[in-house]
């Protein structure tokens, strides 16, 4: 089945960096950011 994947889906996974500048972004008193609380941490993992 991976033999018939484009390369480009290897690359798939978790991206941390991406996540984090998006939580970043949206800043602390973003109502995404306040409903996950501490689970926002969680996000990157």
């Amino acid at each position: 089945m991976i033999g018939a994947c484009p390369v480009s889906l290897l690359a798939w996974g978790p991206h941390p960096e991406i996540t984090q500048a998006a939580v970043e972004t949206l800043g602390a008193d973003d109502a995404l950011v306040r409903h996950l609380g501490a689970e926002t941490a969680g996000l990157r993992e």
